[in-house]
């Protein structure tokens, strides 16, 4: 994979844009963890959580879902959805500027706010899924056409 020219041109890019990260680059990206999770012939990061998931546990899914503690199922094994891989790309792209200008004497590095990151009151977390984002992968999952 790391001879494809459409992973190596993503991830070259890495750190030229901050938070504006284009539907182009996202594909590539998806196509890649797709590729890493063993179906490259999957192009959308929420199917191939589907995929996986049924593949692994079938119909032991509960009524209610629940940590792998309960169940026996380890949700962490799936490949981000989505929304949250944007935000994992954000991220990177960030820190990737970061490192693109770490020899810029004096570069004006902009907030990570925005950025795959909150900052309130000097504090910054991760942003990992923003509340949209889960209403709209929960209400992707639950409708059939």
């Amino acid at each position: 994979m790391r001879n494809n020219p459409q992973f190596v041109r993503v991830f070259a890019e890495f750190g030229q844009v901050l938070t504006d990260l284009h539907e182009s680059p996202l594909r590539s990206l998806e196509n890649y963890v797709c590729a890493i999770y063993g179906l490259p012939n999957v192009s959308n990061v929420n199917r191939l959580r589907s995929l996986i998931f049924q593949s692994r546990f079938g119909a032991r899914l509960p009524r209610i879902m629940s940590t792998e503690s309960a169940t026996g199922i380890d949700l962490s094994r799936l490949p981000p959805c989505r929304a949250s891989l944007l935000k994992h790309c954000v991220r990177s792209s960030y820190q990737a500027f970061i490192w693109k200008h770490a020899l810029v004497a004096f570069c004006p590095v902009p907030s990570p706010d925005g950025c795959g990151w909150t900052v309130s009151d000097n504090d910054i977390q991760v942003d990992w899924i923003s509340l949209s984002d889960i209403m709209r992968v929960k209400w992707q999952g639950h409708v059939h056409c």
